[in-house]
């Protein structure tokens, strides 16, 4: 099944290290490979129409991941995603 990955590298320069950061989707908490065999599913894929082809979104999460882990601190998850809602709420 073809994916939309959202993998972010970062280079930072003072440490001289490169972190990684996947923002994919996740799969739920508690789907594991006991409970897909229990329903049948016993291939390298998830069928499509089954609802457990469905991740958990990925990118808000890496965005709120990036702000914390990569951000300087001089802005917050607030300060990125205000103005967004605000638009959205109001137009």
């Amino acid at each position: 099944m073809p994916t939309r990955d959202a993998f972010c590298l970062f280079y930072d320069a003072k440490t001289k290290e490169v972190k990684a950061l996947n923002g994919s989707g996740r799969s739920p908490a508690k789907l594991d490979i006991q409970y897909l065999l229990s329903r049948g599913l016993n291939g390298r894929k998830i069928p499509l129409t089954d609802l457990n082809s469905v991740t958990v979104p990925g990118a808000a999460a890496a965005w709120i991941d990036t702000i914390q882990h990569f951000g300087s601190g001089k802005v917050t998850v607030s300060d990125v995603f205000d103005p967004a809602i605000r638009l959205a709420e109001e137009g």
